[in-house]
């Protein structure tokens, strides 16, 4: 489901992306886009976007933004320490996009914000993630 560029580059997909069908866009050093288009299975029982499916995509798109590695090295893993996620508009159909960037890091633990935005490139969601970097420090 991701660019297809980018498939040989992105690590293996654990199923989650399929399950969740969202599409990498973009994945570079400290940054990272991806791409849903919202499907009925993605809404509540209001008829709107679940506030779990945008928690879902700015948690990947953080994690994303600071795994990158140049071609040729094998991408880093990481673990969510902690998410805060804030809602601002109400979307039940189209495609929404979320855009991380680290924003710092150290050896173990990284910072990364995201947003994900509608089509009109409205606020939808945004949020901050720390998280850590699985294995050895390099």
């Amino acid at each position: 489901m991701s660019h297809p560029a980018l498939a040989p580059l992105l690590p293996p997909d654990n199923g989650f992306r399929s399950l969740l069908g969202f599409r990498v866009l973009s994945w570079g050093d400290g940054r990272a886009s991806i791409e849903l288009e919202i499907g009925p299975q993605h809404l509540n029982a209001a008829g709107v976007l679940h506030g779990g499916v945008y928690a879902a995509l700015l948690d990947a798109a953080c994690g994303l933004c600071g795994t990158w590695r140049p071609l040729g090295e094998t991408p880093r893993a990481c673990v969510t320490l902690s998410l805060t996620t804030s809602f601002t508009r109400q979307i039940s159909a189209g495609r929404i996009r979320a855009v991380a960037t680290r924003r710092s890091q150290g050896r173990r633990i990284y910072h990364a914000s995201a947003e994900v935005l509608d089509e009109q490139q409205r606020l939808l969601a945004f949020g901050e993630a720390c998280l850590r970097y699985r294995g050895a420090p390099e």
